[in-house]
């Protein structure tokens, strides 16, 4: 499927054949959707990972409409729902690609799902296609106008700033620190990658892009910080 044809599919979001739902969390894998999934629920709204709960759903597979996706536990898929709000998280792109490089794409099944709605070259280096991924699958994203943009670095703020302005819980509301999900849910051990590597792996171009949109959504490239 094109992208003309993502955001034509996205836009006709609103059929009266499809299910309400008050929120739609999307991001790069190894992103924070599952974080966001816990976080929500902390904050009493029913966002299920990877499923449909009674308030929506975090699902990095939800940034593109498809008849069927990878791993979902009870085959939702997007074309049945219509969202409110749509939430957008990000994640350090020096640590996410990290994650992505080495243990995303180790799933044959996730690079091809991501293959079919955005440029990951075959012949690229791992590091690369990695870049590509990042870049490629939260560009896919802002071009749906999220309502949001939550880093995970900073959730529980962030989070809990948007719902109170949009009047979702009061503002003199305070989640409990004992009910708030641990920083490192779902986190999987991997070898690391420092900017140096990034750039030194990436065509001039590829990691002019990465720094350029890193700093969009709110990210430093702190190569100095390295030496």
């Amino acid at each position: 499927m094109s992208l003309l044809n993502i955001r034509r599919s996205v836009a006709e979001e609103g059929s009266t054949t499809q299910e309400e739902r008050e929120f739609l969390v999307l991001g790069h894998p190894r992103s924070g959707t599952g974080y966001l999934s816990r976080l929500f629920r902390a904050y009493g709204f029913d966002v299920g990972h990877e499923k449909m709960g009674r308030h929506g759903i975090s699902s990095w597979m939800f940034a593109a409409c498809a008849d069927t996706v990878p791993f979902s536990t009870d085959g939702s898929v997007r074309a049945d729902f219509c969202f409110r709000n749509i939430v957008h998280v990000t994640r350090d792109p020096l640590t996410a690609i990290a994650s992505i490089r080495f243990i995303e794409d180790c799933s044959d099944e996730s690079r091809h799902y991501r293959r079919q709605f955005i440029l990951i070259c075959p012949n690229a280096s791992p590091v690369e296609q990695a870049v590509q991924s990042w870049i490629g699958w939260n560009r896919l994203i802002t071009a749906q106008r999220p309502s949001a943009r939550i880093r995970l670095e900073n959730a529980q703020v962030e989070l809990g700033r948007f719902l109170k302005q949009l009047e979702y819980i009061p503002k003199t509301w305070r989640c409990s620190p004992s009910c708030l999900p641990g920083r490192n849910y779902n986190a999987r051990s991997h070898a690391p990658l420092t900017w140096r590597d990034i750039k030194s792996q990436c065509s001039n171009s590829l990691y002019s892009e990465l720094v350029e949109y890193a700093a969009e959504l709110g990210y430093r490239v702190r190569e100095a910080a390295e030496s």
